[in-house]
């Protein structure tokens, strides 16, 4: 019985832990998205008026903030995934469209 009250309470405890760190609080990364469109086109070599953009958003799969930012230019389609932290490139890919 003891351990059915445990489990519960432990289930409760990582609950709320994530409801707080999900929650609608707006958190402040070290990065603007606009700041991570301009370092995928920089890394790209694409000048921004040669882009258009397909998809921009803050994510947070794999439990690290980041923005997924896709783009077409010149025929390719870019992905990359930027650290809303750091800045760093956390992925990326090139495909012809």
């Amino acid at each position: 019985m003891k351990n059915k009250k445990y489990n519960k309470i432990c289930s409760l405890l990582v609950a709320f832990a994530l409801m707080l760190t999900f929650s609608g609080c707006r958190q402040k990364f070290e990065i603007e998205i606009e700041k991570a469109k301009e370092i995928a086109l920089n890394n790209a070599n694409i000048k921004k008026e040669n882009a258009v953009f397909k998809i921009a958003k803050l994510d947070s799969d794999d439990l690290i903030p980041h923005f997924d930012i896709e783009f077409y230019a010149d025929g390719y389609e870019y992905e990359y995934e930027i650290n809303a932290n750091t800045g760093e490139i956390l992925a990326k890919d090139k495909e012809k469209e």
